[in-house]
């Protein structure tokens, strides 16, 4: 009898709302009905059901028609949910993981391919290397007599610096390898970002016979020194080397990427390598003069190095110049990596999504 009833007040609602979930709100109602029997439920759900039929002629909009199907369609996966707790916990886990992935990536690929350089005008920033002759991502870089030239002669920009590779072995404690970089006196100065304690590396820092001096990053400062408050002055000891903490970088500053700590260009490198115009292996960044483009610093780059290829035949291979925005040429290496993975991982939220849809339905 109570399903008779049920099946005439489910004949008040619209027809093609009727057509449409007429069927799944009576088999609703006899699950509920065998597993709890009685007329405090019975009468629950003939008021819900009269309730929501007068609600649906009412909204004879076809907006309204639509949000009261999605609230329909809600309540039924809340009523089938419920009645399943454990599917419903393995539901709710699984988008949680799938959201939590997807935000993951999402930070990610944020952070390296669209957020903009932590620095002064980031856009005028750019990377300049000597690359392969046919393949633009075989990237040379410079030879550190080659950087100087083009800073010297270069009307396009403002300045330019050189950094390369110089990790050390860290011995306080238990020996750890810590990655380094070897800064011209330009770096800091170019990037126009201040340290959070202390100095940065000055042009008297990087001569011949100058005390031995590092700047910290924050993360080695942290990790490292316990975040010490009385850093500056101490002495940190590498294999061969104790080099004086002048300063401490702020948090957002870890350029070249992973840097843990700076020194200068003459005490971290030979001058047997740094005088030589066939060993490169030194990246190159600058900053364009305002209205100036990439084009033409690339036009002016290669101008010059023809002209040191003249007189320095040991440097040629045929190489060209490339130049790139930094913000670019940092993810460049990354980016098809991570938009496929990105790309990948949306897409199996959606298809979680519409597997645990199929499921409920």
């Amino acid at each position: 009898m109570m399903r008779r009833l049920v099946n005439y007040l489910i004949r008040l609602f619209p027809a093609d709302f009727r057509h449409s979930y007429g069927t799944d709100m009576l088999a609703t109602f006899d699950d509920r009905w065998q597993e709890r029997p009685g007329f405090r439920v019975a009468a629950r759900m003939l008021i819900d059901l009269a309730h929501s039929a007068w609600l649906e002629r009412r909204n004879t909009s076809k907006g309204d028609r639509s949000m009261r199907s999605l609230w329909q369609d809600a309540r039924f996966a809340l009523r089938t949910l419920r009645k399943s707790p454990g599917f419903a916990a393995i539901v709710v886990l699984t988008l949680a993981l799938g959201i939590g992935v997807n935000t993951a990536m999402f930070s990610i690929a944020n952070a390296v391919l669209w957020s903009s350089l932590p620095y002064a005008q980031p856009d005028r920033l750019v990377a300049v290397a000597e690359v392969g002759p046919g393949d633009a991502d075989a990237v040379w870089g410079a030879t550190y007599p080659t950087f100087r030239d083009w800073q010297a002669q270069a009307g396009s920009i403002d300045g330019m610096a050189a950094t390369t590779g110089a990790n050390r072995v860290l011995r306080e404690g238990e020996p750890v390898r810590v990655r380094g970089s070897a800064v011209s006196p330009e770096f800091f100065p170019l990037l126009a970002v201040q340290p959070a304690l202390g100095r940065a590396i000055t042009v008297e820092d990087d001569k011949a016979g100058a005390p031995a001096v590092i700047v910290l990053s924050h993360e080695m400062w942290t990790n490292r020194f316990g975040a010490d408050p009385m850093i500056l002055g101490r002495t940190v000891r590498f294999d061969g080397a104790m080099p004086t903490v002048v300063g401490v970088m702020p948090p957002t500053f870890r350029y070249p990427p992973q840097t843990e700590f700076w020194l200068p260009m003459a005490q971290a490198l030979p001058t047997a390598i740094t005088a030589r115009r066939d060993m490169w292996g030194f990246s190159t960044i600058a900053r364009l003069k305002p209205g100036r483009t990439e084009q033409g610093l690339t036009s002016e780059v290669s101008g010059i190095t023809a002209a040191i290829l003249q007189t320095h035949p040991e440097a040629r291979r045929g190489l060209r110049i490339r130049v790139r925005l930094l913000r670019g040429d940092l993810g460049s290496d990354l980016q098809p990596a991570l938009l496929v993975l990105l790309g990948g991982v949306c897409l199996v939220l959606l298809l979680l999504l519409g597997h645990k849809k199929n499921k409920l339905m």
